[in-house]
């Protein structure tokens, strides 16, 4: 398999490589800019996280100073269930980041639908082209379904690994189709934080 080859996320039309990378890794600037190098250009930023997103935000800023921006898919990660709370945090995190949008917005870890007047700032976001596309995390696999029918989301990140795979019954069969009309999917904790690797 490929790594390198670039993958259509959903109705996104954004173009990835099969892996993408978050800053939850905790890796060094300089991993996550081999990592763009190798093929990896989907970077998952969550802000949030103290002491984890530095190094993230200088391999953005790196690789933007490059001229690399428009071969980078930057989504960003907010664990703020209050919009106002992110909306502050997303700006602050494109100043620091060097960045004039993200290519996601993603609303971080819903058991159930988000309020609407969270979806109606993230919204907001989107409509002053701060950000191409909004997404969401859960670990409520049967919410992707419900979500996809409103037509609000264009991304989800399900977690889905050989330990959790509760994604194959209660989520992919309700979120298939033609890719230019569905929800793009990401799948997150791969290795189950590091236990299937053992």
């Amino acid at each position: 398999m490929d790594l390198s080859e670039k993958r259509t996320l959903g109705r996104t039309g954004l173009k990835v490589g099969r892996l993408g990378i978050s800053s939850s890794f905790g890796a060094p600037a300089a991993a996550y800019e081999e990592a763009f190098e190798r093929g990896c250009n989907y970077f998952n930023w969550g802000t949030f996280i103290k002491g984890r997103s530095g190094p993230m935000r200088t391999a953005l800023r790196n690789l933007c100073a490059r001229g690399k921006r428009d071969e980078l898919v930057v989504g960003m990660l907010t664990y703020a269930h209050i919009s106002w709370l992110t909306d502050h945090y997303f700006h602050k995190g494109l100043k620091a980041a060097g960045l004039d949008y993200a290519d996601v917005l993603l609303l971080g870890y819903f058991p159930k639908r988000p309020p609407q007047r969270v979806i109606d700032g993230a919204l907001n976001l989107k409509a002053q082209g701060l950000v191409r596309h909004i997404g969401l995390t859960s670990h409520n696999r049967k919410l992707f379904p419900e979500l996809a029918e409103t037509g609000l989301f264009d991304l989800f990140h399900i977690r889905y690994n050989a330990a959790h795979r509760g994604a194959e019954t209660e989520t992919f069969p309700y979120l298939s189709g033609p890719a230019h009309e569905r929800p793009g999917i990401a799948s997150f904790t791969a290795t189950d934080w590091r236990k299937l690797l053992n």
